[in-house]
C-alpha cells in the first residue's frame, strides 16, 4: 500500500497535484510506521491521515469535474471516477472499521492488506484520463486562451 508520486500524478491543476503529493508523503509515512515496531495509536493516527487527504483529494476532484463543460465523454468519465473514488472511500471505511474493532487490543490491523496497491494504480490511471480532459474541455482554459 504505497502511493508514488510520479508523471502520472501531474494533472496540471495546482490543488490536485498538491493533494497528489500529500498523499504521497502520507503514504510513505505510514509504510515507514508499519515496517519498524510503532504503535497502535501513531499507526491509526497515520492511517487517519492518509484517508483525511484522500477524501479531501476525492471531493476536490468530483467538485472539479463539476466545472467541465458537460458532455458524454465527460459525464461518461465523471461516472466511472466517482465509482473509482466510491471503492476506495469503502475501503478506507472498512479500515477505519478494523482498526476500531482491534483498539481494546492495541493490535494493528493488516493496514498493508485494507487497500491493495493496485488501487493506488488504479487511482493515478484515472486521474491521468481525468487530466485529459481537464486540458480539453476545462472552460477557465478556454476563455484564457
Amino acid at each position: 500500500m504505497l502511493y508514488e508520486y510520479d508523471k502520472r500524478s501531474v494533472t496540471g491543476h495546482s490543488e490536485i497535484d498538491r493533494l497528489h503529493v500529500e498523499i504521497a508523503d502520507q503514504s510513505r509515512r505510514l509504510a515507514a510506521l508499519l515496517k519498524q515496531p510503532a504503535g497502535f495509536d501513531e499507526i491509526y493516527d497515520s492511517f487517519m491521515q492518509l484517508q483525511d487527504v484522500l477524501r479531501v483529494h476525492f471531493n476536490v476532484e468530483e467538485h472539479d469535474m463539476m466545472l467541465l463543460e458537460q458532455n458524454d465523454e465527460v459525464r461518461d468519465h465523471f461516472r466511472r471516477h466517482k465509482e473509482n473514488h466510491k471503492l476506495f472511500r469503502d475501503l478506507l471505511t472498512y479500515g477505519e472499521e478494523q482498526f476500531e474493532k482491534n483498539r481494546a487490543m492495541g493490535k494493528v490491523p493488516n493496514v498493508l492488506g485494507l487497500i491493495p496497491q493496485e488501487y493506488f494504480e488504479e487511482l493515478k490511471n484515472i486521474d491521468q484520463e481525468m487530466s485529459a480532459l481537464f486540458a480539453k474541455y476545462d472552460p477557465q482554459k478556454s476563455a484564457s486562451a
